[in-house]
């Protein structure tokens, strides 16, 4: 309800395993071919990648694996003309390439607990409408994906759209399970014993005494 131009994904990671997990990594990769221009796009990642919570790392090369465990890769190794910036940025290209994140919860997980982040996705009609859709959302880190002026060279323009890809929920939690709340205790209160009314019953008349013979 906050705005229209974004979904929310909410991303829950649990330890289902055995085990504590010292160190969670979670990372999203992604290509921005944005219309009309796709393969050659203009790119926003911010901001200071210092000043976001767990937040490891951010590159604009969209092309490699989302795995964690793989190799981190700043340049798209694939792409000859492949041009890497340092984030922060705004507007860099126009060039084929995308966003990656790459967040590292130290606190990790205990057995049985989870934490959850929150994802948006989505557009809006120019770039002002962009920025009040991440400030609706209060997102914490960003990319933006803007067309260019012409499919082969052009400058970067807001025109007819920019796609929006944000993070929120990043903040430190405790790493503990939730306990569940315990049932309220229920007092019962005293009850007096019954105690007998008295009963109007009928009472019998004396007997009178026989008469006396003489």
């Amino acid at each position: 309800d906050r705005t229209n131009a974004l979904y929310e994904v909410s991303v829950t990671l649990e330890n289902l395993s055995n085990t504590r997990i010292e160190e969670v990594i979670y990372r999203r990769v992604f290509d921005w071919d944005i219309y009309p221009t796709p393969f050659n796009e203009c790119v926003t990642i911010q901001p200071d990648p210092a000043t976001v919570p767990n937040l490891n790392r951010t590159t604009n090369n969209g092309f490699m694996e989302g795995n964690p465990y793989a190799e981190w890769r700043t340049v798209d190794q694939e792409n000859v003309g492949a041009v890497t910036a340092t984030a922060p940025f705004t507007d860099f290209g126009p060039y084929d390439h995308g966003a990656s994140f790459e967040f590292v919860f130290p606190a990790g997980l205990d057995v049985g607990a989870s934490r959850t982040i929150q994802i948006y996705y989505g557009a809006a009609e120019s770039q002002v409408r962009a920025d009040a859709a991440i400030a609706a959302v209060e997102a914490q880190v960003w990319s933006f994906g803007k067309p260019s002026t012409d499919r082969v060279n052009g400058t970067c323009t807001d025109s007819p759209n920019v796609f929006i890809f944000a993070f929120a929920g990043l903040d430190d939690i405790s790493d503990s399970p939730t306990p569940a709340p315990a049932p309220p205790s229920v007092t019962s209160a005293p009850t007096a014993e019954p105690t007998s009314s008295p009963t109007d019953g009928p009472t019998s008349a004396p007997t009178p005494a026989p008469p006396s013979v003489t």
